[in-house]
């Protein structure tokens, strides 16, 4: 799985990703239709903080190859390395492609 960060994404939550071999790009003042074209054209699952992206009209899952939303605060940084990792090992072999995911410390909602 390829993962694009949003802006709103601390980046060091960018470099554990990279350090644990994940594929990451971050962005930088991109809109969130910007952030959704980049996820679709280079194939990454993007993830947020903005909520927008729960918006299954704007933005249908079934359009991307996964949406992750954290509903992580405060966003300390352990909190949300821990939640992500959890959420990867769990969905390491269905994937997540057309889903979104509402991810919490210490669980997550899935919708298609």
């Amino acid at each position: 799985m390829k993962f694009l960060l949003d802006e709103n994404v601390q980046k060091r939550v960018a470099d554990y990703l990279t350090d644990q071999g994940v594929d990451v790009k971050t962005t930088k003042g991109a809109t969130d239709s910007q952030v959704a074209h980049l996820a679709q054209k280079e194939d990454r699952i993007p993830i947020t903080y903005d909520s927008d992206f729960s918006n299954m009209l704007a933005y249908p899952p079934k359009d991307y190859p996964g949406i992750i939303i954290l509903k992580i605060h405060p966003p300390i940084l352990d909190k949300t390395t821990e939640a992500l990792t959890r959420l990867l090992k769990k969905t390491e072999k269905a994937g997540l492609k057309g889903k979104t995911v509402i991810l919490k410390e210490d669980k997550y909602l899935v919708t298609e």
